[in-house]
């Protein structure tokens, strides 16, 4: 993490890290002292561009209803790829949860930041059956295109 954070402090310089942070504090409402901890957990954030952390932001509150404060203490999160990863892995879930095969209070954090195999394993693999065409589906959406509709 140390390393991280120093490079970007290297690449950015003060002036852009400043106005960074300005952004993320205002985006997230939080602290001087709540955001050190954000950077802190995630110090590569400082090096996503503004427009990239607000479509993610917005796609993250917005279509999947986590909340500002949810987001900051999981910073992770907007380090991934929106296309590759959080869009695809959503369109899993919620095909999941609207057949009932998942807990509506599933933590996306935790679908997200699985590893490939073990997001394969426990929501692909294990749901083959019970909904045929699913792990294309997200092979589909990985690849950027829209999935075939699953019959729900």
């Amino acid at each position: 993490m140390f390393k991280a954070a120093l490079w970007a402090v290297w690449c950015m310089g003060p002036d852009n890290i400043s106005a960074k942070l300005d952004f993320l504090k205002t985006t997230f409402g939080c602290s001087e002292a709540e955001m050190a901890l954000v950077v802190s957990k995630a110090p590569q954030i400082l090096r996503i561009s503004e427009g990239k952390l607000s479509r993610t932001v917005k796609y993250l509150t917005v279509e999947l209803g986590l909340k500002p404060q949810y987001i900051a203490y999981r910073p992770a999160l907007l380090s991934y790829s929106m296309q590759r990863r959080l869009m695809p892995r959503h369109y899993v879930i919620k095909v999941l949860k609207a057949k009932g095969l998942v807990k509506e209070d599933i933590d996306f954090y935790n679908v997200v930041c699985s590893t490939e195999k073990r997001f394969k394993v426990k929501f692909l693999d294990r749901y083959k059956e019970s909904v045929p065409g699913l792990a294309d589906s997200y092979v589909t959406a990985c690849s950027g295109q829209m999935p075939h509709e699953i019959q729900l």
